[in-house]
């Protein structure tokens, strides 16, 4: 996960998990720090907590770049509450009827960055209310958006 990801989940008021893997993709997950030792200390009394927390315990959040199903998720939430992200070409801006979002360059090439990340950018500057984004959301319907991310239940 990169500052992207941690970036979107801040703006939408997304709080980090605190996530013990040791086997694998298996994961144990908890709201804080401290749930998760008092819950180990209790389950398995016969391990040096802080030592395996130390080892395999870390706070983290959604990853909507790396992980496919948050970013499909993350995606579908902002069409489904009508936020169509666009890009366009400078000379086809002007004859563009948005919806939402647009992203103005000069020729995709010129963005040095992949679609996918290139739209959680975008996405992420959308929520956070940038100016240099051209957008038709009130700002209610922006705090709607941000609460339905908040509330899905993401991957870690």
């Amino acid at each position: 996960m990169t500052n992207l990801s941690e970036r979107i989940c801040k703006i939408c008021g997304i709080e980090p998990r605190y996530v013990i893997r040791q086997f694998g993709k298996s994961a144990l997950i908890y709201s804080t720090k401290e749930i998760a030792f008092q819950c180990i200390q209790r389950d398995f009394p016969e391990i040096n907590t802080e030592a395996f927390l130390e080892k395999y315990g870390k706070y983290a959040f959604p990853d909507f770049e790396t992980n496919a199903n948050n970013f499909v998720r993350f995606q579908e939430i902002l069409y489904k509450n009508g936020c169509d992200i666009r890009f366009y070409g400078a000379s086809d801006y002007e004859n563009s009827k948005l919806i939402a979002v647009s992203l103005v360059t000069d020729s995709w090439s010129d963005c040095a960055e992949d679609f996918k990340t290139a739209l959680l950018r975008v996405s992420a500057k959308f929520l956070k209310g940038f100016e240099d984004i051209e957008c038709y959301y009130e700002d209610k319907l922006r705090e709607q958006l941000k609460q339905a991310i908040r509330q899905e239940q993401w991957e870690v």
